[in-house]
């Protein structure tokens, strides 16, 4: 429809080549911009970048890296295939990305209690609240947070019903990036 609008004002076909070319060039920018996320995953981030007032205004960070996520799984199959010295297992992939499909579901389908839960439990039982705008604000929680993860990861690892779910985790045969996507539906209630 713009090339139309386009040739129609300008009468010119070069014009509306120009235009399809220029449209490539933003669908490419576009892409290359989904790499600008990838050091989310090594958590290397401007913590200025990633301070939010409000919990609607965090973006989905899982959104935003998978594109370069699937890139380094590629990247790894390719590096096993050449070095000869691993077997690639194309039904140990599709599993666990299975298992992510799966997990993804789960996650659309709790967000919105999570969010319910989350809203009530801060309205109600905060004892005090931090400066959303401070870099120290960012780096208490940063440990905060790591802190939290190790103990309900370890809890996972040693609670029989939260090892009953997490252990999906640990099915695998290989150890390999993908097996970071395969997580139990029940993951987001049972993680920090």
């Amino acid at each position: 429809e713009l090339c139309e609008h386009l040739q129609r004002t300008c009468n010119n076909q070069h014009c509306c080549e120009r235009n399809q070319r220029a449209k490539m060039n933003v669908s490419n920018i576009e892409l290359l911009e989904q790499f600008k996320h990838a050091g989310k995953l090594w958590y290397l981030v401007n913590p200025y970048e990633t301070i939010f007032q409000f919990p609607h205004q965090v973006p989905d960070y899982q959104q935003q890296v998978w594109l370069p996520f699937l890139v380094l799984i590629v990247l790894e199959q390719i590096i096993i295939l050449l070095s000869k010295k691993k077997r690639f297992r194309l039904n140990d992939q599709v599993t666990s990305l299975s298992h992510w499909i799966f997990h993804e579901t789960g996650r659309v389908v709790f967000r919105g209690g999570e969010y319910y839960a989350y809203m009530v439990i801060y309205e109600r039982y905060r004892w005090w609240s931090l400066p959303w705008e401070s870099a120290w604000t960012w780096c208490i929680t940063a440990v905060g947070v790591d802190f939290c993860y190790y103990w309900v990861h370890r809890s996972n690892h040693e609670v029989h019903f939260l090892w009953a779910q997490h252990q999906v985790h640990h099915s695998s045969e290989q150890f390999n990036l993908a097996v970071g996507l395969r997580q139990s539906v029940l993951q987001h209630w049972c993680n920090f």
